[in-house]
């Protein structure tokens, strides 16, 4: 599988985490990395809550299907010390985002944020998930449930023998 990065973009929160000099940009012929610098200006920690949706479009014409795949919505820190850890090793050699490892971290602290250069690689979708244009949405939500922060990110998901 091969995974080609299109768009990612903030849609909330800006007052609270400020992500809009993170951009999707062209490398070279054949892969798209993900670049930039973020803000947070607040330690989130469990007042907050977070989840994570995915939606699959299989024309790629934005008519999105969700898909059952997610992040359950759940206290920060718990996220923190659990899907972020679990998945942190896909991504944290391109970011300066904080490292869990044994001990628990809580509140994600704020802070500058920068990421360089990401590829995802395509060996981390399970090969059951089918090709086509995806969106994946995260959302920060306050105690009262409201979301209070939006990033959304869309990406091609393609067969790599396909291509050849």
């Amino acid at each position: 599988m091969e995974v080609q990065l299109e768009r990612f973009e903030q849609e909330l929160g800006f007052e609270l985490l400020n992500a809009t000099g993170i951009r999707v940009r062209k490398f070279n012929r054949t892969s798209w990395i993900l670049a930039g610098e973020a803000d947070l200006f607040i330690d989130l920690g469990n007042e907050y809550s977070f989840t994570a949706t995915v939606a699959y479009s299989r024309l790629g014409n934005n008519q999105f299907n969700q898909y059952p795949l997610k992040i359950p919505k759940n206290k920060m820190c718990d996220v923190v010390n659990g899907p972020y850890k679990e998945y942190q090793n896909y991504f944290v050699n391109w970011t300066n985002l904080p490292r869990v490892e044994d001990k628990r971290i809580c509140p994600f602290p704020k802070g500058h944020y920068w990421v360089k250069d990401f590829a995802p690689e395509g060996d981390w979708i399970p090969p059951v998930v089918p090709v086509g244009y995806w969106r994946l949405t995260s959302d920060v939500l306050d105690s009262d449930g409201n979301v209070v922060v939006r990033y959304v990110a869309y990406m091609r998901v393609q067969n790599s023998m396909l291509l050849a």
